[in-house]
């Protein structure tokens, strides 16, 4: 079990590390729709790994999913407003470029934490799922804290205390968008698939362009409407797949 919790938090880590630091030059919208690209290595890494027939309707839902992703990514592009990385000039050309290299970098990661999960499925009647995510915050709450101690020093990232709400921001996070999204991500892989899981996060689309529009970072333009709709077909034909 521990060293099943080694390689998935491994996994799940440099995910996390490669889509934070993407998001510091890149757009919210930006960033969710490439991360969705991970339904394209899920598909991949499914194959290579469990063995899973590539089907027609499986490649179709990929190809539509990434046809929304280049459409948003062009939408938002064009719609960005103001800020560091969304100036149309050279440094926030190369800052936006880096950011979504980065993201591209999680994709990949997430989605063969995806295949991995899937892998555990018939180890999941011995070892509780609740009892390798406790293992995975073990470690890393253990082997985390030199990578930070290297980033501080490195001016790569600045150790302080927080104050009393940045505190409470960063257990509220932790709770819901970590434990409890990742404990729920892991049973719906166990109990579907994981492209089915994986193309059912990029739901998520029209409520990060949402919070872009609201805080005016993204001015709603008609191809973040069409790509968010190819999107929404992906998932159909992928749970129709199924």
């Amino acid at each position: 079990a521990l060293s099943m919790a080694l390689r998935l938090g491994a996994l799940l880590v440099a995910g996390n590390l490669a889509f934070n630091t993407g998001l510091e030059s890149t757009s919210a919208s930006s960033a969710t729709v490439i991360a969705c690209t991970s339904s394209f290595w899920t598909l991949l890494f499914s194959a290579l790994l469990l063995g899973e027939r590539l089907t027609r309707l499986k490649m179709l839902s990929a190809a539509c999913s990434v046809a929304g992703v280049a459409i948003l990514v062009a939408g938002s592009s064009t719609g960005r407003r103001g800020g560091r990385g969304y100036h149309h000039d050279d440094f926030g050309v190369r800052s936006s470029i880096v950011g979504n290299a980065f993201v591209l970098l999680s994709a990949v990661s997430y989605g063969l934490y995806t295949v991995r999960l899937k892998q555990l499925e018939p180890e999941d009647k011995k070892v509780p799922l609740p009892l390798i995510f406790g293992l995975m915050g073990m470690l890393a709450a253990v082997f985390a804290w030199p990578l930070l101690a290297i980033a501080h020093v490195l001016h790569f990232e600045h150790i302080r205390e927080p104050s009393w709400s940045v505190t409470v921001t960063i257990l509220l996070n932790a709770l819901f968008g970590v434990v409890l999204a990742n404990v729920l991500l892991a049973r719906a892989t166990l109990l579907s698939s994981p492209i089915v899981t994986v193309v059912g996060l990029s739901l998520s689309i029209p409520l990060s362009t949402a919070c872009d529009v609201l805080r005016g970072r993204t001015i709603l333009r008609l191809p973040l409407v069409i790509g968010g709709v190819f999107v929404w077909i992906s998932f159909v034909l992928v749970a129709l797949g199924g």
